[in-house]
Parts: C-alpha cells; sequence; structure tokens
C-alpha cells in the first residue's frame, strides 16, 4: 500500500515443532526502516484483528485453487503422505482438506495465527551496507553486523 518495497512475500515451513515463517522483501536503502515498519506493523495487525472478508476469500480461492498444483507428481503426493505421517495427521487429511479451508472464517484463521506471531520471538535480518542501515534502525534495539 505505501510503496516503500519493491517486493514483499512470505514462506511458511511446516513442522513438527512451530515451523518458520519467513517474510522478505526489498527496498532501497532509505526506505529500509519504513518499509520494516509496515512489515512489522502487518504482522502485528493479523494476529490481533481478523482478515477483511475479502482476503479471507481470496485466501480460500488460493488455497483451494493451487492445491491440484501440490499433487501433480508422483513427488509431491509422497512428500504430502510423508507430512501426514510425520506430523501426525488423519489419514483422511488431504481428502477432507479443501472442504476444511472453504469453511475458515476470519475469525479462526486470526485465532490460529495469533499464538504464532509473538512480536518478541521475531527475528530480523537485513542484508545491506551496515554504516548506513544501522542508524535507520537503532528503533528495533540491538543491532548485529554480520560480515560473510
Amino acid at each position: 500500500k505505501e510503496s516503500n518495497a519493491y517486493h514483499v512475500g512470505s514462506h511458511l515451513t511446516e513442522s513438527v515443532d512451530p515451523g518458520t515463517w519467513t517474510v522478505g522483501g526489498s527496498t532501497n536503502t532509505a526506505s529500509t526502516a519504513e518499509a520494516l515498519a509496515s512489515i512489522l506493523e502487518e504482522i502485528g495487525r493479523i494476529g490481533a484483528e481478523p482478515m477483511s472478508a475479502e482476503e479471507n476469500d481470496e485466501a480460500i480461492a488460493f488455497l483451494t485453487g493451487s492445491f491440484a498444483l501440490r499433487i501433480e507428481t508422483t513427488d509431491q503426493v509422497a512428500a504430502l503422505v510423508s507430512d501426514m505421517a510425520v506430523l501426525g495427521l488423519p489419514a483422511d487429511t488431504w481428502d477432507t482438506y479443501m472442504d476444511a479451508v472453504r469453511k475458515t472464517g476470519p475469525e479462526q484463521a486470526m485465532a490460529a495465527a495469533a499464538p504464532l506471531l509473538d512480536p518478541g520471538k521475531l527475528v530480523v535480518v537485513l542484508v545491506g551496507d551496515a554504516a548506513q542501515l544501522k542508524p535507520l534502525l537503532g528503533a528495533y534495539g540491538d543491532i548485529s553486523v554480520v560480515s560473510p
């Protein structure tokens, strides 16, 4: 909305333990603090208020519409069966998945997300010129600089 990033995206990795949710993007150095603030605000919003009905409908359409792409090959089917076993899911998980997704409302999605989005457990990693970024990001606490 604020045009302070070239792109922003995220990826969720499922696991027996809590998995990782990675949010990433790219921006110019001068916009880094503003882009980071927008991302952190959105993460906080996800756990604090339900998404709109339109966002919920879009999420449902994406998850149900893209499911067939997750089972195109034998390797993909094997991975889903493996996931069921590792995560201890019932044998009918993938048979009931689409119906369960369609029945998920904004309040349910928020309730599921909220306990997983603890701002105190976020790790922020930025790549760029540390000399330029450090002064922009002082409000976020201690900053560690790692050089390759």
